[in-house]
C-alpha cells in the first residue's frame, strides 16, 4: 500500500509560487551546495526535486563519501541522502527543510516590512534568511546544554517529529542522554 502524500504546494499552487519568491536566498544556497557536492564528487550526478516538497533538490552520496560521512544531510533547499538511509530519516530531513522555509518566511515577511524604512536593511534581511539556523548551535553552547548539534533545539525538534514511539520503538528523546537543564 503506498502513503499518498498531502502537498499544498503544487506547482501550479499560487502558495508554492509565494513560498518560492520569499525563500529564494536560502533555495539558492541549497541548490548551489547540491551542485558543488556533485562537482567535488562527493554525491552522484542524479539530482532529483522531492516529491512532498518540490522545490527541494536532493541527490545520494557517492558510495566512497557516504562510508566517510554517515548521514544524510540538509543545507537550505538541498539534501545529500545516505544511500542507506530509511523513510524515517528522509521525514527526519524533509521537516529540517520546513524549519528553512519557516526562518525564510520569516525573513521574507520582515523584509517587507522593513522595505518602506530601509530597503538595503530590508535587502540584508531577506538574503541572510539562509544563516538564521546558526542561533540554534549558539543556543546551546551558551546554555552548556550538551552536545552542539544533536541538543539544537531545531534537531530536537525534527527527531521529535519523526518519532516512532506510538509504533513500539524507543524514542529518540527518551534515549537520550542529554536533558535541557532549566530551559
Amino acid at each position: 500500500m503506498t502513503e499518498t502524500v498531502k502537498n499544498p504546494l503544487r506547482v501550479t499552487s499560487w502558495r508554492f509560487w509565494l513560498v518560492v519568491l520569499l525563500c529564494l536566498p536560502a533555495l539558492v544556497v541549497g541548490w548551489l551546495v547540491v551542485l558543488l557536492a556533485m562537482l567535488c564528487g562527493l554525491a552522484r550526478f542524479a539530482p532529483s526535486l522531492d516529491a512532498e516538497l518540490p522545490f527541494v533538490l536532493t541527490v545520494p552520496w557517492r558510495d566512497w563519501f557516504a562510508k566517510v560521512w554517515k548521514y544524510s544531510t540538509t543545507i537550505s533547499f538541498g539534501m545529500g541522502i545516505h544511500p542507506r538511509s530509511g523513510v524515517r530519516t528522509q521525514k527526519h530531513e524533509r521537516v529540517h527543510v520546513r524549519q528553512v522555509i519557516d526562518r525564510s518566511l520569516l525573513a521574507g515577511v520582515l523584509a517587507l516590512i522593513a522595505l518602506p524604512v530601509d530597503p538595503w536593511l530590508s535587502l540584508g534581511l531577506w538574503v541572510s534568511a539562509p544563516v538564521w539556523q546558526l542561533p540554534n548551535f549558539l543556543g546551546v553552547l551558551v546554555r552548556g546544554d550538551g552536545h552542539i548539534y544533536r541538543d539544537a533545539q531545531h534537531e530536537r525538534s525534527a527527531y521529535a517529529q519523526t518519532d516512532e514511539k506510538d509504533r513500539g520503538a524507543t524514542s529518540w528523546l527518551d534515549d537520550h542522554t542529554s536533558r535541557p537543564r532549566g530551559w
